[in-house]
């Protein structure tokens, strides 16, 4: 279902939208991985930088059957995902995030660049949407909302992470195939603790995933919620 990294770095599978991007610089992080061990280890920081793709999102904040209710009651989710939209907080776009590894400005510095910009930017989504004809999702984003991911590294390798620390680009329409990478990211019993000083958003995402990102996210939380159903009884 998920490509693995190595087939998917600057080829054709990626969207119209480049990754912006140092090539030299996610090529050697692509070098790196996670070592399958990191289940095994109680704590481990791995320095990197590794490069990874999200393979899916979800806010742990919400119950699994308010998530499972909002994506299916949303006829265009995740259309509209080249943006975040966070209710009574920020839009912001995907583009205006890029870090490269090494930059000395962190996401914590976008809330301050973003903040004047805030207002208009939010009453402009409705325009924005039917100026470029593409329908957007209403599906929102809490602004206090923490993110449980599934990421994917070069070898094809699954961990969990955790949003340890809000991630301005980070929500459940995130673009499924956005590619990250990880510098000095600390595991705890194999979940990565990401924050904005430890993750890099480059952007991308692969189209087959997006088209089935909500199928995959229904079929997650109805497996979830049967399994615990099964577990009550």
């Amino acid at each position: 279902m998920v490509n693995f990294l190595t087939a998917d770095i600057g080829s054709a599978s990626h969207s119209a939208e480049e990754i912006e991007y140092d090539s030299l610089q996610v090529l050697a992080a692509a070098r790196n991985t996670i070592p399958a061990a990191i289940h095994n280890r109680k704590s481990q920081v791995l320095i990197g930088p590794i490069l990874v793709q999200v393979v899916l999102v979800i806010d742990i904040t919400r119950s699994k059957l308010s998530l499972l209710d909002a994506i299916k009651a949303d006829p265009n989710f995740p259309q509209g995902s080249n943006t975040n939209v966070f209710e009574g907080s920020q839009r912001v776009a995907r583009r205006d995030i890029v870090r490269l590894p090494g930059s000395s400005v962190s996401n914590d510095g976008d809330e301050d660049d973003h903040e004047d910009s805030t207002n208009n930017t939010n009453n402009n989504n409705n325009n924005e949407a039917s100026e470029n004809g593409v329908p957007t999702t209403t599906f929102k984003t809490p602004a206090k909302a923490i993110h449980k991911l599934i990421l994917q590294d070069t070898n094809g390798m699954l961990v969990y992470a955790i949003e340890l620390q809000k991630l301005n680009f980070l929500s459940m329409t995130t673009p499924l195939g956005s590619k990250l990478i990880l510098n000095r990211v600390k595991f705890s019993r194999g979940v990565a603790l990401l924050d904005p000083s430890n993750t890099t958003f480059l952007g991308g995402h692969i189209p087959h995933l997006v088209e089935s990102t909500k199928q995959q996210l229904i079929t997650y939380l109805k497996q979830d919620l049967e399994g615990a159903s099964s577990s009550a009884n």
